[in-house]
């Protein structure tokens, strides 16, 4: 596969994650009336995608995709300049949209064991991240050495021993999110078919396991190459896939009120505007008839404090109003 090929994967799974990242931003603004922490670290994470997007594009110019018998000295050092900037970005991009996950599951769990889970695992992925960061940036001594093997003196880490282990880390914690939401899933009393479509959504989520998979035998055939400028395209793109895939599940669930007005059946028909309010008695007619605002943001922001199981049930009920029994009990479990 050409180095050409490569971005152009890169570049349109960015496109597609980038579509849902506005999805994402306009049905917090319209619906919940204001943008959450897990949406501007997955907003931070898709700059780092577009980042290595271009890393690509950088290190095709310079030579991927071709044999390395046909590529001179200087553009294959600028290829591996590239090379070391794409590792650092491809790595803070699955940080920040494990992160942003990982916020998410507070907003939806309300047992103190899955909060204490998704805590445990925000700080496991931000530590691992900055350990990332590190031994991304200074794996060579000095740093210079990782492109210009000509510096006498210069040594550096085992690259193979590290990309398998951090494959490996990968690999683990994309499980880990998939799988830690379907315990509560399973006890969901609603209808079939929108159980149906949360489970897709997070089969989605299993997709991500099988990318970091193939990105794993991607870096396997690299690190036993002989012709590294070749074989390096398939560990391009497939890193490219992990992190953007990342993105659009992180996103998924976020955009349910935009996708339920084009899908109502299977998601449950969208919120919809209030036509008056009820007041007491001795308030005026005007105040009795005034319509109210758009009632989704309430909604919205109350699923904040819903257990999981009240959270679906908000995602789908069909006039997108809470009743108050959910919301005492919701309080009463809060942490």
């Amino acid at each position: 596969m050409s180095g050409t090929q490569a971005v152009v994967i890169s570049m349109t799974f960015s496109a597609v994650a980038l579509v849902f990242i506005l999805l994402r931003c306009t049905s917090r603004i319209f619906f919940v009336g204001r943008v959450l922490k897990e949406d501007i670290l997955i907003c931070v994470a898709m700059v780092w995608s577009f980042g290595l997007s271009g890393a690509i594009e950088v290190e095709r110019q310079n030579g991927m995709g071709e044999h390395i018998s046909t590529v001179s000295p200087e553009r294959f050092e600028r290829m591996l300049q590239a090379f070391y900037a794409s590792v650092i970005v491809y790595n803070l991009g699955l940080t920040f949209a494990k992160c942003s996950i990982s916020c998410q599951f507070l907003s939806f769990f309300r047992e103190r064991k899955y909060r204490i889970t998704a805590w445990f695992l925000i700080g496991f992925f931000a530590t691992y991240g900055l350990v990332t960061l590190m031994v991304s940036t200074l794996a060579c001594t000095p740093v210079r050495y990782f492109w210009n093997r000509s510096i006498p003196g210069g040594k550096c880490i085992k690259f193979e021993i590290w990309w398998f282990f951090n494959a490996a880390v990968c690999i683990a914690s994309d499980f880990v999110l998939c799988i830690l939401p379907l315990p509560m899933l399973k006890t969901l009393n609603i209808p079939r078919k929108q159980k149906y479509s949360l489970l897709a959504v997070f089969a989605v989520g299993g997709f991500v396991c099988i990318v970091a998979i193939l990105r794993l035998h991607a870096v396997y055939v690299i690190s036993k190459s002989t012709d590294p400028t070749y074989d390096n395209v398939a560990a391009a793109y497939w890193s490219s896939i992990e992190l953007n895939t990342g993105i659009i599940c992180a996103s998924m669930p976020t955009i349910r009120p935009i996708i339920a007005r084009i899908f109502p059946v299977c998601f449950g028909s969208a919120p919809r505007r209030s036509t008056t309010e009820t007041v007491p008695g001795h308030h005026s007619h005007q105040e009795a008839t005034r319509p109210t605002q758009l009632t989704t943001r309430s909604t919205m922001d109350e699923m904040t404090f819903c257990t999981v199981h009240d959270v679906v049930k908000c995602h789908f009920d069909h006039d997108g109003s809470i009743n108050d029994q959910s919301t005492n009990r919701s309080a009463n479990n809060d942490v």
